[in-house]
């Protein structure tokens, strides 16, 4: 195109132009008015001297834009020319081509923005008086495009390169009224002003190079789906990465398309996310004739998307159902699979007939009982959709699903027990053996018990899926009133888990036997640390701890209440972290089962579904509130009896804390034992008087005096007990909850303890005839102080049947070191002034488990217990006044004035000033505290 002769058109004909006076700017107003860059040469060709000669005489300058505006020229065919030569131009631009920036309409269309580009430029083409001919010209000069054409218009189609053309730069085409034209850069004229509109045609034609393409739907990672996900399109033949379709004009049409296209039913969900990912394809208009999303109009070019469509399809009636984590294929949490994912869905707006249109999906009947109210199924996690069903809607596929707010946190999911249920019960006295029968609509079935029909594979197979191992022993026993037969039997493959998914035969059950069986195993279910931990379940061929997201508060009373452990539970304090010993997934209380070990129960499923939900991780965890009475024989035996060992085992029971305190009984701290931990008690809680008897009583202290303050460094355990609603024997039977100590709740004046009436103290006293006082505190006469109703009550020990194990432990707990030796005092004393008690101790802990009742004698026998210690406290005062015990400082915390004056005196220094004592504020690492009673008047006594 940018070489020949050169014609012009005038008066609807084209003619010649004569090379009269033709020059090197003649050239160039060719070259330049064509769009063929610049002159490289020219000369001579022969003309048709049929066809007029428009132009000659010519007196080009060059910077003309067209020969008509080149002077000299006397008018149309004015000038004489016999010539028979004209001249022919070469241009620099080897050829000028249409640019397409190719759209799609339809199949069997095609449709191009309008470029034409040379070696030097390109110029965009107005839309302003392009017409059909036009259009149907560029058509025909693409190969495969068709005979016709039309001019389309699209705001998308002004391109960044479009809006930035300078004015000047557009050009327009016009050819009507040309005759013979071949191309349209024949009919090229300047457009002077702004375009507004490039020009756009959409061809009815085939183009020879279809592209190869697949449309698809893929997710968050970029894989394939069926039916849900980002609309993609992958150039097959190139092997190209997916690439999105962008969301710019995209409607409910095209998701229709997708839809359509993939056969995938109904669009059922659309929407546009943000997305600044590539796209290869935008603004995409659809009219439904289509064959693919890739032939619907639209823009093709690499881009970044600004937004990019997601599409959900649903083929009517595929949308798949299933029952979680209920005891049988027909019961449990029914979950549906929305977008690859399976989802809960919401009892919000379910009623009695979305039932019926679920279980019949299911093929578990034609209805079921709603459990969603009860706390028997897991509520499970995840998602939830809420469904809307009309009349016409044949299942729980056809209705409506939408995306719930899953902020709602007490928000239920549907829980179903369909019709179809069916489960293995055992009626024996063992968990693992019994009468054969299926529980069905609540009503207990017996299996057939005929020898052609009662096998050692069912006999397994049922062993098996009541999770009990193989059968030891199979055969038949009398129906008696089980007089409700199963009228089917059933032949197991190996690969086959349950009977009900056998191959199953229609049988005449009456006047059958009842099939019975035994297992080689046993079925218990235990907390690991009795009366409370995680619950255990120990089968046939497998023991592990059962998951805490299916389990409830009704399954833990009753485990307790098995258990002895009470009916109550109480509100743990531990937090179980995961755990890869969950080996079940939850149990179910059958109609008909007496106790736990008759329950269904679910195994875990080891599947990436299961494994990856952290909540199943987590073991249940349960503990009671009551005591458990354990029984343990010994080989003894006394008066024809094996002697039998009775432990004690609760989650709830008191103590005095005695492990700094050993000389007292009865009095001091107060712990409650709380899933194997020892806690502090409220002091708000030890004012009641009701809550003093029943601790003081449950101790076998008497009844309850006073309260007190909570003596010693703060606890390190992060909770405190609190007692209500107490008139009981013991505190297990009263209202007990914990709290949090942290803030303000730290302090130890929020904690107490208790002075019940049959306290007791020990010490050691030397007052004897020869000596008026002693300062040693780590010997003397054994003392034992107690309850009077006026003043402590002071009684001595008796040396009767004393050991070196009774020494080393009263040295222990008066905190005086090692044993040293004992003797019997020689002095007399009245009946009223001994001690009923004496201490023999073996394998004891404390001096107080060494107790017990002496033996009765003459008086005058009877010799007071003098012990002597190692260890005395060595008591200081530094130059600064700071105290000290042992080298160890004594926190300020409790201490007295009168603690000062008691220090002063025993170190002989008088009084203490009034008022002068000061606290020292530094923290201590290792210090005392100190407490003394009114018996007290030595420090170390304290």
């Amino acid at each position: 195109p940018c070489e020949g002769h050169v014609e012009v058109y005038y008066d609807n004909e084209m003619g010649y132009v004569g090379d009269k006076n033709w020059n090197e700017k003649t050239d160039e107003v060719v070259c330049k008015s064509t769009h063929c860059g610049r002159p490289v040469g020219n000369s001579n060709v022969y003309r048709s001297y049929s066809r007029p000669v428009w132009l000659n005489e010519l007196d080009c300058k060059g910077n003309e834009e067209s020969l008509w505006d080149c002077d000299g020229w006397p008018g149309p065919s004015v000038s004489f020319y016999r010539k028979p030569t004209v001249k022919k131009v070469k241009c620099s631009c080897k050829s000028l081509i249409i640019h397409i920036t190719r759209i799609h309409e339809q199949h069997n269309q095609s449709k191009s923005n309008i470029l034409f580009q040379n070696a030097e430029r390109r110029v965009s083409y107005c839309i302003l008086n392009a017409g059909a001919d036009d259009a149907t010209r560029l058509c025909k000069s693409i190969p495969g495009c068709g005979e016709t054409g039309k001019i389309v218009t699209s705001q998308w189609m002004r391109t960044e390169g479009f809006m930035s053309s300078q004015q000047g730069a557009f050009k327009k085409i016009n050819c009507s009224g040309i005759q013979n034209v071949k191309h349209l850069w024949q009919c090229i004229e300047s457009h002077p002003s702004k375009c507004i509109l490039p020009a756009a045609v959409s061809c009815t034609g085939n183009p020879l190079n279809i592209d190869k393409v697949k449309v698809l739907l893929t997710d968050d990672s970029d894989r394939e789906t069926k039916c849900y996900g980002y609309v993609k399109i992958q150039k097959t033949q190139k092997n190209d990465k997916k690439s999105h379709v962008c969301g710019d004009d995209w409607t409910e049409k095209e998701s229709e398309m997708v839809c359509k296209e993939l056969n995938c039913g109904k669009v059922i969900k659309e929407l546009k996310t943000i997305n600044g990912k590539n796209g290869i394809m935008n603004h995409v208009k659809c009219t439904g004739s289509e064959s693919s999303l890739w032939y619907c109009r639209a823009e093709h070019r690499s881009q970044k998307c600004t937004s990019a469509p997601y599409v959900v399809c649903q083929v009517s009636g595929s949308r798949e159902v299933r029952l979680q984590d209920g005891p049988g294929k027909c019961a449990g949490r029914l979950e549906v699979k929305d977008e690859g994912q399976w989802k809960r869905v919401s009892k919000e707006n379910w009623d009695g007939s979305y039932t019926k249109h679920a279980c019949k999906q299911l093929d578990c009947g034609d209805d079921g009982k709603d459990k969603s109210d009860s706390d028997e199924f897991s509520q499970g996690t995840g998602e939830m959709l809420t469904f809307r069903c009309q009349q016409s809607d044949k299942n729980l596929a056809d209705c409506t699903a939408t995306n719930t707010n899953n902020q709602n946190r007490n928000e239920k999911a549907v829980q179903l027990i369909c019709n179809e249920n069916k489960l293995l019960f055992l009626d024996g006295p063992q968990s693992c053996s019994g009468d054969v029968a299926i529980e069905y609509k609540e009503e207990l079935y017996w299996l057939s018990g005929s020898n052609e029909r009662w096998n050692k594979e069912l006999a397994n197979k049922v062993c098996q899926q009541m999770h009990c191992g193989n059968a030891t022993r199979h055969n038949q026993s009398s129906p008696g009133v089980k007089n409700r037969m199963w009228n089917e039997s059933f032949s197991c493959s190996s690969d086959q888990k349950s009977i009900f998914d056998c191959n199953k035969t229609q049988i005449n059950s009456s006047n059958s036997t009842i099939a019975h069986v035994e297992c080689e195993g046993n079925i218990t279910v235990t907390l690991t640390d009795t009366c409370w931990g995680m619950v255990n379940i120990s089968t046939g061929n497998e023991t592990g701890y059962v998951s805490g997201a299916h389990w409830s508060d009704t399954l833990s009373k009753e485990l307790c209440k098995e258990l002895g452990c009470g009916t109550e539970i109480l509100k743990p304090i531990k937090k179980p972290g995961t755990s890869d010993g969950i080996k079940f997934k939850s149990l179910f209380k059958m109609k008909n089962s007496i106790n736990m070990r008759q329950y269904s129960i679910v195994k875990m499923e080891m599947n990436p579904e299961s494994t990856k939900n952290q909540d199943s991780k987590k073991p249940a965890y349960v503990v009671c509130k009551g005591i458990g009475l354990f029984f343990v024989k010994t080989g003894s035996i006394f008066f024809g009896f094996r002697q039998i060992t009775v432990f004690v085992s609760g989650s709830i029971k008191p103590r005095f804390n005695d492990k700094d305190n050993q000389r007292h009984k009865c009095s001091g701290n107060v712990e409650v034992s709380y899933e194997g931990q020892w806690l502090p008690v409220s002091k708000k809680t030890l004012d009641n008087k009701e809550t003093q008897n029943t601790i003081c009583t449950e101790l076998q202290c008497g009844n309850g005096l006073s309260s007190k303050p909570y003596f010693g460094p703060k606890p390190t355990e992060n909770h405190v007990i609190i007692i209500q609603e107490c008139s009981q024997k013991t505190i297990a039977e009263c209202k007990v909850e914990t709290a949090e100590l942290s803030g303000s709740n730290s302090q130890t004046s929020d904690l107490g303890g208790l002075h019940c009436s049959n306290w007791k103290t020990l010490a050691l006293e030397d007052f004897g005839p020869s000596q008026t006082s002693s300062e040693n505190i780590c010997k003397g006469d054994l003392v034992v102080y107690s309850n009077k109703e006026s003043e402590p009550k002071r009684n001595f020990v008796s040396s009767q049947e004393f050991s070196k194990d009774v020494g080393t432990k009263l040295c222990e707990a008066m905190k005086c070191g090692n044993y040293k030796r004992y003797r019997n005092s020689t002095e007399l004393l009245k009946a009223d002034n001994w001690y009923e008690g004496i201490f023999k101790c073996k394998n004891s802990t404390n001096i107080w488990d060494c107790e017990t009742q002496k033996q009765q004698r003459d008086q005058n026998e009877t010799a007071k217990l003098f012990i002597e210690c190692h260890g005395e406290p060595t008591v200081k005062l530094s130059a600064n006044g700071e105290l000290s015990i042992d080298d160890a400082s004594v926190c300020n915390s409790h201490w007295k004035e009168e603690y000062s004056h008691m220090v002063c005196q025993q170190l002989g220094r008088g009084n203490a000033i009034p008022n002068l004592s000061k606290n020292q504020r530094k923290t201590l690492t290792v210090s005392y505290h100190v407490h003394c009673e009114n018996h007290n008047y030595l420090i170390g006594q304290c």
